[in-house]
């Protein structure tokens, strides 16, 4: 049992906001940064990718760029074996990712 002094706005979020994330984002940034969170989102329904979407997109990076500026008869077959993936989705990882590049960040195209 709580004393009024001991009541934390982490109590009071998980009771109002039970059924959000809302009492989550309290307990894991604190209450300085879910409010500069709120500030820009409050209100948006916001889609947060899985930890292996973000792992999968910094490869598709490091691959993308290793294959730009290392660019030798080796570069492909390294990279397969460092991330465990076919030669073949190394080489269409880089041309999805070099598309990228040249649509939405002005890289030229060669």
């Amino acid at each position: 049992m709580h004393t009024v002094n001991e009541l934390s706005i982490l109590d009071v979020a998980r009771v109002i906001y039970r059924k959000t994330l809302f009492p989550e984002l309290l307990s894991i940034f604190g209450v300085e940064t879910t409010t500069r969170l709120s500030e820009v989102f409050g209100g948006m329904k916001i889609f947060i990718p899985s930890k292996h979407k973000l792992e999968e997109l910094k490869r598709n990076v490091d691959i993308f760029q290793e294959i730009c500026y290392c660019n030798s008869e080796t570069t492909v077959a390294v990279l397969a074996k460092r991330y465990n993936i076919h030669p073949k989705r190394v080489l269409t990882v880089y041309r999805e990712m070099r598309m990228i590049a040249v649509k939405h960040f002005n890289l030229a195209d060669d």
